[in-house]
């Protein structure tokens, strides 16, 4: 190889890393901008059927005598609840009766997560 195509070789080499890099970079920083506006606030008010919120609140807090894997069809089955996957920017999450929460290391977890966020929307929703 001529010291002509060695050099040719290595510019490309250096090219390819440092697009590399500033892919990297960007994939590095759209999370963090994700993130950010993802915690803004909004003026929007809040649209939930409270009194079905209360209600679903208070069968995950009284379930103690059910199990869980049958609390969690029924809630898929009549109450709609749905889980949507997620992808390396962002976890999964759990929605029923208009409240998201983010899933959890198992079902009861996820409950208790999404009653936690049905509270805070009946908050913001007051």
């Amino acid at each position: 190889m001529s010291k002509t195509d060695q050099k040719a070789t290595e510019a490309k080499a250096d090219e390819e890393k440092k697009a590399a890099d500033e892919k990297a970079a960007e994939e590095k920083k759209a999370p963090d901008e994700k993130a950010a506006t993802e915690a803004e606030p909004t003026d929007e008010p809040v649209q939930i059927d409270k009194q079905r919120v209360k209600d679903l609140i208070d069968q995950i807090e009284n379930r103690h005598g059910h199990r869980i894997m049958e609390l969690v069809h029924r809630f898929e089955q009549e109450e709609g609840m749905q889980m949507a996957e997620g992808d390396e920017t962002t976890a999964p999450k759990m929605t029923m009766a208009g409240v998201s929460c983010r899933l959890r290391a198992g079902p009861d977890q996820t409950l208790e997560n999404w009653a936690n966020a049905a509270r805070r929307a009946l908050l913001k929703a007051a």
